[in-house]
């Protein structure tokens, strides 16, 4: 399954370049997915055989926010702001992950003289195995249990996204992941953005 922690930012950019109808291309729906599991792959201490990812993680959804941000900026997207509200946790055992979200990104900006703001929530449960190879993880039999709802609002009033946005697409992509202590840091392959994690379990 792919990466569940991906997901959120370039789905966001997806939908706010398609909106503001920018040259940027949009990701790749291939390299994203609800699979959060993907986030793990011991490359740091205690890494070989996974040890040091057993345990339970929270993610640094602001972090998160800010990549997105200078997504934005990098791709010419008139977005001015990018934060994030709520919690994403990944909870690992010798051989099951589980991703709980329940994260809201808020990005605003503007669109022809007119306030934008898209409104992205990922929430839900998803479950599923996990193995570590040659440093990198990769899932089995995986469960996808979240949903990404979207309020797109351009001078005051509601609007439909003019794409429709990938829900959730599996395909096994790989994770690559440091991992040292109460810190872990989790990268797939295809995504250009990392998710930082805090241990709290």
């Amino acid at each position: 399954m792919r990466s569940r922690l991906a997901l959120v930012p370039a789905l966001a950019v997806a939908a706010v370049v398609a909106l503001a109808g920018c040259s940027a291309p949009a990701p790749d729906p291939g390299a994203v997915d609800l699979d959060p599991s993907a986030t793990e792959d011991p490359s740091g201490p205690d890494a070989t055989g996974g040890g040091c990812l057993i345990g339970t993680w929270e993610l640094d959804g602001q972090r998160n926010a800010e990549q997105l941000q200078e997504s934005f900026a990098a791709n010419g997207a008139s977005i001015t702001s990018t934060t994030a509200d709520g919690s994403v946790t990944l909870t690992i055992d010798d051989g099951t992950m589980t991703y709980d979200s329940d994260i809201t990104y808020t990005m605003s900006g503007d669109l022809g003289g007119l306030a934008l703001t898209v409104e992205q929530n990922q929430a839900g449960s998803s479950t599923g195995n996990w193995s570590e190879a040659d440093g990198l993880v990769t899932f089995s039999d995986w469960e996808t249990g979240i949903v990404v709802n979207n309020v797109v609002t351009v001078g005051g009033t509601a609007t439909e996204l003019p794409i429709d946005l990938p829900q959730d697409v599996g395909g096994g992509t790989q994770m690559a992941v440091t991992c040292s202590g109460d810190s872990l840091e989790t990268k797939a392959v295809e995504s250009p953005f990392t998710g930082y994690w805090s241990r709290v379990g």
